[in-house]
């Protein structure tokens, strides 16, 4: 199953690159795409076989748990994406309150029309 995630997420990452017009979007689904990939070729390539492999992890956290880099390039992404998300940073990289703001002024007529 983790296979498949790693899978589709690599797929929509790339399919994603297109429209980045931000250069904090493009940092972190590219940390995405590199852990995504890291784990997913653990996966395809080791031991007990193809789509079914084990991850390496070498990093202690603690005794929380056991991690690799590509963890922490994914938990770095997560982390970076949702600051992006919650300060309205589009993957165009232009900022969701300045659109609201723009189209509100759009739908005004100029000429002050319905105003009493």
């Amino acid at each position: 199953m983790l296979t498949v995630v790693a899978a589709v997420i690599v797929v929509v990452v790339v399919r994603s690159a297109r429209r980045l017009g931000s250069r904090a979007w493009a940092v972190a689904l590219g940390l995405l795409l590199g852990g995504a990939l890291g784990n997913l070729v653990d996966r395809l390539v080791r031991t007990p076989g193809l789509g079914r492999g084990h991850v390496v992890d070498f990093i202690a956290y603690g005794h929380l748990f056991i991690g690799n880099v590509a963890d922490v390039a994914i938990v770095v992404a997560a982390a970076l994406m949702a600051l992006l998300s919650l300060r309205g940073v589009g993957l165009d990289g232009r900022r969701g309150d300045r659109q609201a703001a723009g189209s509100a002024d759009a739908a005004e007529p100029e000429g002050g029309a319905g105003r009493g």
